[in-house]
């Protein structure tokens, strides 16, 4: 009769594993990796490699940004100051122009000159004023030796702002009609000319 030996710290029959027997003319198949461990593998090698940049100090990128602004408020300010200096220019020129005028031509503006344009009696030559009166060109002769013939000669209506402190000065020139001098009337960077014919001035 068979006798049955029990051991006290055997395994029971449920925690063996077994490993089934195969034909002598079959293969054994390889075992198939775990699911996971093929993912991860392929993971790393279809996925570039992934390069860590260095962040650029937090120092470098407030300076540039102060630099940045700095600039632009310097341009702005560049710029706003031309724009006041040129204000002020324009202001002095126009001050210094108009003081310059009121010394020499004094308010209302007027010019005198004296010239020999062969109206005369004598030795004495003419006297001219030039007036801006109020805008209007006026010019005054004086013949010499015979203030009893005086004339006075329109010009044009002068137009604008300011224009009764537009200065009017005289000169006289020889033209090839006449051996007499003609009066050229100079105002606002133009002229007109008198022309001296039969004793008098005609424009």
């Amino acid at each position: 009769m068979p006798v049955k030996l029990s051991l006290p710290f055997a395994a029971p029959r449920s925690a063996l594993h077994y490993r089934p027997v195969l034909p002598p003319d079959a293969t054994q198949v390889p075992p198939r990796p775990r699911t996971s461990i093929l993912n991860n593998k392929q993971v790393k090698s279809t996925n570039p490699p992934i390069k860590v940049l260095k962040e650029k100090p937090e120092v470098w990128l407030n300076l540039r940004h102060f630099f940045q602004n700095k600039l632009l408020w310097l341009v702005v300010l560049s710029m706003l100051i031309g724009m006041v200096l040129a204000t002020l220019g324009q202001f002095a020129i126009n001050w210094g122009t108009s003081t310059y005028n009121d010394i020499h031509y004094g308010n209302p503006r007027t010019y005198q000159v004296d010239a020999f344009v062969g109206h005369e009696k004598g030795t004495v030559p003419s006297h001219f004023i030039a007036l801006n009166l109020k805008g209007r060109v006026e010019i005054i002769e004086f013949p010499g030796g015979d203030p009893t013939h005086t004339r006075i000669f329109v010009g044009p209506q002068l137009f604008g702002s300011n224009v009764d402190l537009i200065p009017v000065t005289l000169q006289f020139s020889s033209s090839g009609h006449s051996k007499l001098p003609d009066m050229l009337v100079y105002f606002q960077n133009t002229h007109i000319t008198f022309h001296n014919v039969h004793g008098t001035f005609q424009q």
